[in-house]
């Protein structure tokens, strides 16, 4: 899609493309004894897509990375996908620690174990609260407008 005429094309959060190289993640590896030995990470989206193509392209180690990675850049944010529960947003205080920012997508429950927008714009202490209180500082919606008015209402908004 080349919605402004840039000359680039854009690939939305849901797509896949035959000339994209898309990337996953994998569980450590402690020794490999074959195609067994490699596991794909819960969190990791795979195909195979619906013309039969397999995906990711390419995997790599996404488990233990973080502190790894830590130490060789200093990335300015970590987008975290949450599945059925939130247990990855312990990692927001070490993360912010490194003086890094935690991201959720909450445009879909599968993205953000179920915090997402439908539900925060009705209850937004309860999903979007929650999320901030475990140490979220961005938060990728299709509410803006409310998100707004909830930080502000909560004394929250840093911009």
């Amino acid at each position: 899609m080349n919605p402004r005429g840039y000359g680039y094309d854009i690939l939305f959060t849901v797509a896949v493309s035959k000339i994209l190289l898309t990337v996953g993640a994998v569980e450590d590896i402690e020794e490999y004894t074959g195609l067994k030995s490699v596991v794909q990470a819960e969190f990791s989206s795979w195909g195979p897509t619906d013309d039969w193509r397999i995906k990711p392209d390419l995997v790599a180690n996404g488990i233990e990375d973080i502190n790894s990675y830590l130490k060789k850049v200093k990335p300015a944010a970590f987008e975290i996908i949450l599945r059925e529960s939130d247990e990855l947003l312990a990692q927001s205080e070490h993360i912010r620690k490194h003086d890094a920012r935690v991201g959720v997508n909450t445009l879909w429950d599968s993205l953000c174990a179920g915090y997402s927008d439908p539900k925060a714009v009705t209850e937004p202490d309860a999903n979007w609260g929650h999320l901030i209180g475990k140490g979220v500082n961005i938060i990728q919606t299709d509410n803006p407008a409310e998100l707004i008015q909830y930080l502000n209402d909560q004394g929250l908004r840093d911009f």
